[in-house]
C-alpha cells in the first residue's frame, strides 16, 4: 500500500486493514502472514509496485528499510472470511504484507486489501434524538429505555435523527396495548439501543367517575433469529472443470419478530420483518474441457465446494413443581402442559470438515408446570372407634351364645356332671397352655383388632366354664 496525494507521497496514519483469500485448485490463503511498514529513505513510486523485485536498486527491496508491525486477527486466516486486522496506529508512506505460500500450493490469492486511517473507523455511537410528532421526546434519557405518553386525537408519529452514521428501526403496531420499539444501531454495528415508547390515548372524563381497574397487559418479547444465506453457482468458460472461484462470500441476515405474551402465558406473533438481507455466495464454476495443470497431476485435481448445512434439533422442556396446600399429598394437578422447543443449527461442511457458523432457537421450549399436594388427611379417628366396639360386640354375641345354650329341664346324673367338670378342666388347661405356648412362641405381629378378638374368645371360654361348674354345683 503506497499513501498517495494529489499523486504525491506522503506520510499517513492507518490502524486497520481489511483481506480476502479465495481457494482454487492451484491456490490458498497464505501458510505465514506478515504485516510492514516503511521507514527507509524518501523514494520513487516503483514501476512494477505490486512486484518491486524488478528494480533490484530499489529501496523497497533493502529488508533494513520494513519494520515489523504487531496486529490482531479476528479470526483465523484462511480463505473465504473477511479478515479484519487492526494494529496500534502507525504513521508511514507504505505499508506490505509478506506472505507465504502453502507447500501443496503454487501462489497465494487476493481478492481484497485495504487499509484505514483512525478517522476512517465505523463510530461506535448510538446517540440520536427520539421525537414525537417532529417535538423531542419529553424526558429524554440516553440510559432509559422506557416511556409512556398519554395523548388527545390521533396516534402520534415518532421519528428519529441518528448522528454520527446512527441506523434506526422504528415499529408501531398501531395497538394501544404494545409499545412503539424504537432501534438504534451504531456504525460499527457493535453496540445497540432500543427504546420502548407506550402511547396511551386520553379518556373522555364523564360525570361519574368509575373506579380503575387494574388490569395485566400483554408484555412485548422481540426475538432476533438469522437468515441462511444460499450458494450460487455461476458457470464460466474460462475456467477448466473442477476450478472454482470464489466470487462474493455469503453473510447471513437477520430477522426480527415482535412477539406479545399475554398475561396468561399464551404468545401471540404481531410483527415481523428483515433487519439485514442474507447475501448469497457465488461461486464461479469452470466448463472448459480439459485442465491447467500438467497430466501428471490431473488425477489430484480435487473440486472443493463449502456447503451450508441447516440441522434442527428438538429441546426437551423442563418440569417445574409448585407446592400448594390446596391438594393432599400424592395429588396432583397440571397448570401448564410442556411443549418441545426447536432450534437450527447453520453448518458449513468443506472437505469433510464441519463448522457450527449460527444457531438459534426456531421454536422456545415451554416448561410444563405441575402443581403438588402438600395437605395431609386425618386418618386416626377411623381404626380407634372401630376398635373400641369389638370388645362390646363381642360380649353381646357371648350372652346371646349363652342364651341359646340353656338347657332344658332334663335330669343330668352326677357322672355326667364330673365327666362335664373333668372336661372343662381339660380345656381350660389346654387354653392356658395354648395362651402359654403363643406368649413362648408367636411374635406380637397382630392389630389391635385382633388382640381384642383374642380377648373376647378367652372371656366366652371362662364363661362357658362358670357356668358348667354352678350348674353341676346346683345338681349335687
Amino acid at each position: 500500500m503506497l499513501s498517495l496525494k494529489n499523486g504525491k507521497i506522503v506520510d499517513r496514519k492507518v490502524s486497520q486493514a481489511k483481506l480476502n483469500f479465495f481457494a482454487d485448485s492451484g491456490t490458498d490463503a497464505p501458510a505465514k502472514l506478515v504485516l510492514e511498514r516503511y521507514i527507509g529513505p524518501d523514494f520513487d513510486v516503483p514501476v512494477y509496485y505490486s512486484n518491486y523485485s524488478y528494480e533490484s536498486n530499489h529501496p523497497f527491496n533493502n529488508p533494513d528499510n520494513w519494520e515489523l508491525v504487531p496486529y490482531y486477527a479476528d479470526k483465523e486466516i484462511q480463505a473465504g472470511d473477511e479478515i479484519n486486522v487492526t494494529f496500534k496506529p502507525v504513521t508511514t508512506k507504505a505499508m506490505r504484507w509478506r506472505m507465504d505460500r502453502k507447500a501443496d500450493k503454487n501462489g497465494v490469492a487476493l481478492t481484497e486489501l485495504s487499509f484505514r486511517a483512525p478517522s476512517e473507523l465505523a463510530k461506535e455511537s448510538t446517540e440520536g434524538r427520539i421525537l414525537v410528532d417532529g417535538k423531542e421526546l419529553p424526558d429524554f434519557s440516553e440510559n432509559r429505555l422506557d416511556y409512556e405518553l398519554i395523548y388527545k386525537g390521533e396516534r402520534p408519529k415518532i421519528t428519529v435523527e441518528g448522528k454520527d452514521q446512527v441506523t434506526s428501526t422504528i415499529v408501531d403496531s398501531g395497538n394501544e396495548n404494545l409499545p412503539v420499539l424504537v432501534r438504534l444501531v451504531s456504525e460499527s454495528g457493535k453496540n445497540v439501543k432500543e427504546y420502548r415508547i407506550k402511547l396511551t390515548k386520553e379518556k373522555p372524563v364523564s360525570e361519574k367517575t368509575v373506579a380503575a381497574v387494574q388490569e395485566d397487559l400483554p408484555k412485548l418479547e422481540v426475538l432476533e433469529q438469522d437468515l441462511a444465506y444460499k450458494t450460487i453457482e455461476k458457470k464460466d468458460s474460462r475456467l477448466y472443470l473442477g476450478e472454482t472461484r470464489l466470487e462474493q462470500e455469503g453473510q447471513v441476515g437477520k430477522e426480527r419478530i415482535l412477539i406479545s405474551i399475554n398475561p396468561d402465558g399464551s404468545k401471540e406473533e404481531k410483527f415481523r420483518e428483515v433487519v439485514q438481507t442474507p447475501t448469497n455466495r457465488i461461486v464461479v464454476v469452470g466448463t472448459k474441457l480439459g485442465t491447467a495443470l500438467p497430466e501428471d497431476e490431473s488425477n489430484a485435481l480435487v473440486f472443493n465446494r463449502p456447503e451450508l448445512m441447516v440441522e434442527e434439533e428438538i429441546i426437551d422442556f423442563q418440569i417445574q413443581e409448585r407446592k400448594s396446600d390446596k391438594l393432599y399429598l400424592g395429588e396432583t394437578r397440571i397448570l401448564q402442559e410442556g411443549r418441545q422447543g426447536l432450534r437450527v443449527h447453520l453448518i458449513e461442511v468443506e472437505n469433510g470438515k464441519r463448522t457450527e457458523k449460527e444457531s438459534y432457537d426456531k421454536v422456545i421450549a415451554q416448561d410444563r408446570i405441575v402443581e403438588v399436594g402438600t395437605a395431609i388427611k386425618d386418618t386416626r379417628s377411623a381404626p380407634q372407634e372401630q376398635l373400641k366396639a369389638a370388645p362390646k360386640e363381642a360380649s353381646k354375641s357371648v350372652l346371646q351364645d349363652q342364651e341359646v345354650r340353656k338347657p332344658e329341664s332334663q335330669e343330668i346324673t352326677k357322672q355326667q356332671v364330673a365327666t362335664e367338670k373333668t372336661d372343662v378342666k381339660q380345656v381350660s388347661s389346654r387354653s392356658v397352655e395354648a395362651q402359654q405356648d403363643e406368649k413362648n412362641h408367636l411374635p406380637n405381629t397382630g392389630t389391635e383388632a385382633e388382640q381384642a378378638a383374642v380377648a373376647a374368645g378367652l372371656a366366652l371360654l371362662g364363661l362357658s366354664a362358670s357356668l358348667v361348674a354352678t350348674k353341676g354345683k346346683k345338681e349335687d
